[in-house]
Protein backbone atom coordinates (compact mmCIF):
# COMPACT_ATOMS: atom_id res chain seq x y z
CA UNK A 1 0.00 0.00 0.00
CA UNK A 2 1.38 3.42 -1.00
CA UNK A 3 0.71 6.81 0.57
CA UNK A 4 -2.10 7.79 -1.80
CA UNK A 5 -3.91 4.47 -1.25
CA UNK A 6 -3.50 4.74 2.53
CA UNK A 7 -4.90 8.28 2.71
CA UNK A 8 -7.78 7.49 0.38
CA UNK A 9 -8.72 4.48 2.51
CA UNK A 10 -8.38 6.45 5.76
CA UNK A 11 -10.66 9.24 4.55
CA UNK A 12 -13.22 6.76 3.18
CA UNK A 13 -13.56 4.65 6.37
CA UNK A 14 -11.61 6.29 9.23
CA UNK A 15 -12.51 3.61 11.81
CA UNK A 16 -11.29 0.62 9.80
CA UNK A 17 -7.65 -0.27 9.30
CA UNK A 18 -6.70 -3.41 7.32
CA UNK A 19 -3.38 -5.06 8.01
CA UNK A 20 -1.72 -3.39 5.01
CA UNK A 21 -2.82 0.04 6.25
CA UNK A 22 -1.47 -0.63 9.75
CA UNK A 23 1.86 -1.70 8.30
CA UNK A 24 2.07 1.40 6.11
CA UNK A 25 1.11 3.70 8.99
CA UNK A 26 3.84 2.19 11.17
CA UNK A 27 6.47 2.61 8.44
CA UNK A 28 5.48 6.09 7.18
CA UNK A 29 5.62 8.99 9.70
CA UNK A 30 3.81 11.51 7.40
CA UNK A 31 0.90 9.11 6.92
CA UNK A 32 0.86 8.38 10.65
CA UNK A 33 0.50 12.13 11.31
CA UNK A 34 -2.26 12.31 8.70
CA UNK A 35 -4.10 9.40 10.35
CA UNK A 36 -3.88 11.05 13.78
CA UNK A 37 -5.49 14.23 12.42
CA UNK A 38 -8.32 12.22 10.86
CA UNK A 39 -8.85 10.33 14.14
CA UNK A 40 -9.01 13.61 16.09
CA UNK A 41 -11.62 14.93 13.67
CA UNK A 42 -13.69 11.74 13.94
CA UNK A 43 -13.57 11.84 17.74
CA UNK A 44 -14.81 15.45 17.68
CA UNK A 45 -17.70 14.54 15.40
CA UNK A 46 -18.77 11.62 17.62
CA UNK A 47 -18.50 13.77 20.74
CA UNK A 48 -20.68 16.48 19.22
CA UNK A 49 -23.29 13.91 18.23
CA UNK A 50 -23.58 12.75 21.84
CA UNK A 51 -24.33 16.20 23.28
CA UNK A 52 -27.84 16.19 24.75
CA UNK A 53 -30.31 18.94 23.78
CA UNK A 54 -31.90 20.52 26.90
CA UNK A 55 -35.60 19.92 27.33
CA UNK A 56 -37.71 22.89 26.24
CA UNK A 57 -34.94 24.42 24.12
CA UNK A 58 -37.28 24.99 21.17
CA UNK A 59 -39.73 26.97 23.29
CA UNK A 60 -36.94 29.05 24.81
CA UNK A 61 -35.59 29.97 21.40
CA UNK A 62 -38.97 30.86 19.95
CA UNK A 63 -40.12 32.91 22.96
CA UNK A 64 -36.81 34.63 23.78
CA UNK A 65 -37.51 38.36 24.04
CA UNK A 66 -33.89 39.22 23.20
CA UNK A 67 -33.36 36.74 20.40
CA UNK A 68 -31.71 38.00 17.23
CA UNK A 69 -31.44 36.64 13.73
CA UNK A 70 -33.98 34.27 12.10
CA UNK A 71 -35.16 32.78 15.42
CA UNK A 72 -35.86 36.28 16.75
CA UNK A 73 -37.95 37.05 13.68
CA UNK A 74 -39.97 33.88 14.23
CA UNK A 75 -40.61 34.94 17.83
CA UNK A 76 -41.76 38.42 16.80
CA UNK A 77 -44.06 36.95 14.17
CA UNK A 78 -45.66 34.65 16.74
CA UNK A 79 -46.18 37.56 19.14
CA UNK A 80 -47.86 39.60 16.40
CA UNK A 81 -50.38 36.91 15.57
CA UNK A 82 -51.02 36.52 19.27
CA UNK A 83 -51.95 40.20 19.65
CA UNK A 84 -48.63 41.34 21.06
CA UNK A 85 -49.01 39.63 24.42
CA UNK A 86 -47.42 36.51 25.80
CA UNK A 87 -48.13 33.30 23.94
CA UNK A 88 -49.60 30.32 25.73
CA UNK A 89 -47.87 27.16 24.61
CA UNK A 90 -50.41 24.41 24.54
CA UNK A 91 -49.41 21.03 23.15
CA UNK A 92 -50.34 21.91 19.56
CA UNK A 93 -48.57 25.28 19.44
CA UNK A 94 -45.56 23.89 21.30
CA UNK A 95 -45.25 21.12 18.73
CA UNK A 96 -45.59 23.62 15.89
CA UNK A 97 -42.90 25.86 17.38
CA UNK A 98 -40.55 22.94 17.82
CA UNK A 99 -41.17 21.97 14.21
CA UNK A 100 -40.27 25.50 13.05
CA UNK A 101 -37.03 25.45 15.06
CA UNK A 102 -36.05 22.00 13.80
CA UNK A 103 -36.84 22.98 10.21
CA UNK A 104 -34.76 26.15 10.40
CA UNK A 105 -31.92 24.33 12.15
CA UNK A 106 -31.98 21.58 9.55
CA UNK A 107 -31.93 24.11 6.72
CA UNK A 108 -28.94 25.95 8.21
CA UNK A 109 -27.04 22.73 8.96
CA UNK A 110 -27.70 21.42 5.43
CA UNK A 111 -26.42 24.58 3.78
CA UNK A 112 -23.33 24.79 5.99
CA UNK A 113 -22.53 21.16 5.25
CA UNK A 114 -23.06 21.72 1.53
CA UNK A 115 -20.62 24.63 1.53
CA UNK A 116 -17.82 22.62 3.11
CA UNK A 117 -16.05 21.16 0.11
CA UNK A 118 -14.26 17.84 0.79
CA UNK A 119 -11.25 19.25 -1.06
CA UNK A 120 -10.76 21.71 1.81
CA UNK A 121 -10.31 18.79 4.19
CA UNK A 122 -8.02 17.03 1.73
CA UNK A 123 -5.62 19.98 1.33
CA UNK A 124 -5.42 20.36 5.13
CA UNK A 125 -4.64 16.66 5.46
CA UNK A 126 -1.95 17.00 2.82
CA UNK A 127 -0.26 19.90 4.62
CA UNK A 128 -0.42 17.98 7.91
CA UNK A 129 1.12 14.93 6.25
CA UNK A 130 4.05 16.96 4.90
CA UNK A 131 5.65 18.54 7.98
CA UNK A 132 8.63 20.83 7.63
CA UNK A 133 7.51 23.08 4.78
CA UNK A 134 7.67 26.12 7.05
CA UNK A 135 11.39 25.47 7.57
CA UNK A 136 12.26 25.55 3.85
CA UNK A 137 14.09 28.63 2.67
CA UNK A 138 14.36 28.26 -1.10
CA UNK A 139 14.28 31.50 -3.05
CA UNK A 140 11.65 30.87 -5.74
CA UNK A 141 11.57 33.59 -8.39
CA UNK A 142 8.38 35.52 -9.16
CA UNK A 143 8.50 34.41 -12.82
CA UNK A 144 8.38 30.74 -11.82
CA UNK A 145 5.36 31.33 -9.58
CA UNK A 146 3.63 33.30 -12.35
CA UNK A 147 4.16 30.43 -14.82
CA UNK A 148 2.57 27.94 -12.44
CA UNK A 149 -0.49 30.13 -11.86
CA UNK A 150 -0.86 30.71 -15.60
CA UNK A 151 -1.22 26.94 -16.17
CA UNK A 152 -4.36 27.09 -14.01
CA UNK A 153 -5.77 30.17 -15.69
CA UNK A 154 -4.63 32.72 -13.13
CA UNK A 155 -2.56 35.80 -13.99
CA UNK A 156 -0.23 36.84 -11.18
CA UNK A 157 -0.27 40.64 -11.19
CA UNK A 158 1.69 41.27 -8.00
CA UNK A 159 3.74 39.59 -5.30
CA UNK A 160 2.19 37.18 -2.81
CA UNK A 161 5.26 37.39 -0.61
CA UNK A 162 8.48 35.41 -0.38
CA UNK A 163 7.99 31.96 -1.93
CA UNK A 164 10.24 29.49 -0.12
CA UNK A 165 9.07 26.31 -1.86
CA UNK A 166 7.49 25.32 -5.16
CA UNK A 167 7.15 21.65 -6.00
CA UNK A 168 4.93 18.86 -7.24
CA UNK A 169 2.92 16.63 -4.88
CA UNK A 170 0.38 13.88 -5.40
CA UNK A 171 -3.07 14.05 -3.78
CA UNK A 172 -5.38 11.10 -4.45
CA UNK A 173 -3.43 10.24 -7.58
CA UNK A 174 -3.55 13.79 -8.95
CA UNK A 175 -0.39 15.86 -9.41
CA UNK A 176 -0.74 19.27 -7.73
CA UNK A 177 1.62 22.19 -7.17
CA UNK A 178 2.46 23.00 -3.56
CA UNK A 179 3.88 26.40 -2.62
CA UNK A 180 5.01 27.62 0.78
CA UNK A 181 4.75 31.41 0.95
CA UNK A 182 5.80 33.88 3.62
CA UNK A 183 3.05 36.46 3.04
CA UNK A 184 2.52 39.81 4.81
CA UNK A 185 -0.44 38.09 6.52
CA UNK A 186 1.63 35.14 7.75
CA UNK A 187 2.91 31.81 6.46
CA UNK A 188 0.63 29.96 4.06
CA UNK A 189 0.64 26.77 2.03
CA UNK A 190 -0.88 27.30 -1.43
CA UNK A 191 -1.98 24.19 -3.30
CA UNK A 192 -2.97 24.41 -6.97
CA UNK A 193 -5.32 21.56 -7.91
CA UNK A 194 -6.31 20.85 -11.52
CA UNK A 195 -9.89 20.06 -12.52
CA UNK A 196 -13.22 21.82 -12.16
CA UNK A 197 -12.90 25.16 -10.33
CA UNK A 198 -14.16 24.93 -6.75
CA UNK A 199 -14.85 27.52 -4.09
CA UNK A 200 -15.38 26.99 -0.35
CA UNK A 201 -15.73 29.10 2.76
CA UNK A 202 -13.10 28.79 5.53
CA UNK A 203 -12.96 25.26 6.92
CA UNK A 204 -11.07 24.69 10.18
CA UNK A 205 -9.71 21.29 11.16
CA UNK A 206 -7.43 21.02 14.16
CA UNK A 207 -5.06 23.97 14.11
CA UNK A 208 -5.38 24.58 10.36
CA UNK A 209 -7.89 26.52 8.25
CA UNK A 210 -8.39 26.05 4.50
CA UNK A 211 -10.13 28.22 1.90
CA UNK A 212 -10.72 27.25 -1.74
CA UNK A 213 -10.67 29.81 -4.54
CA UNK A 214 -11.67 29.01 -8.13
CA UNK A 215 -9.31 29.57 -11.04
CA UNK A 216 -10.00 29.11 -14.75
CA UNK A 217 -8.60 25.58 -14.93
CA UNK A 218 -8.55 24.41 -11.34
CA UNK A 219 -8.66 25.55 -7.74
CA UNK A 220 -6.34 27.22 -5.28
CA UNK A 221 -6.28 25.86 -1.75
CA UNK A 222 -5.05 28.27 0.93
CA UNK A 223 -3.99 26.61 4.18
CA UNK A 224 -2.84 28.54 7.25
CA UNK A 225 -2.66 27.99 11.00
CA UNK A 226 -5.54 30.34 11.82
CA UNK A 227 -8.84 31.46 10.34
CA UNK A 228 -7.87 35.12 10.57
CA UNK A 229 -4.65 34.52 8.66
CA UNK A 230 -6.48 32.46 6.01
CA UNK A 231 -8.94 35.30 5.40
CA UNK A 232 -6.12 37.82 5.07
CA UNK A 233 -4.22 35.61 2.62
CA UNK A 234 -7.46 35.13 0.67
CA UNK A 235 -7.80 38.91 0.41
CA UNK A 236 -4.18 39.18 -0.76
CA UNK A 237 -4.64 36.50 -3.41
CA UNK A 238 -7.83 38.04 -4.78
CA UNK A 239 -5.95 41.34 -5.17
CA UNK A 240 -2.88 39.88 -6.82
CA UNK A 241 -4.26 37.03 -8.95
CA UNK A 242 -6.67 37.74 -11.80
CA UNK A 243 -8.66 34.80 -13.14
CA UNK A 244 -8.68 34.57 -16.92
CA UNK A 245 -12.06 35.24 -18.52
Amino acid sequence: MNCAEFRRAKLAVPSEAPAAALEHRHACPPCAAFAREVDILEDGIHHAARVAVPEGLAEQIILGQRSRGPFGRVARWLRRIGGGGPIWFGPALGAAAATVVIAIGGFVAFNLAARTDPLARVVIAHVVSEPGFEHLRDNVQHAAVARVFSRYGGRLEGSLGQVHHLGNCVIDGVVVQHLFVQTPAGDAALILVPGNPREARPHTQGEYTAILLPLKRGSLGIVTRSRDSALKVQELVTRQVRVEG
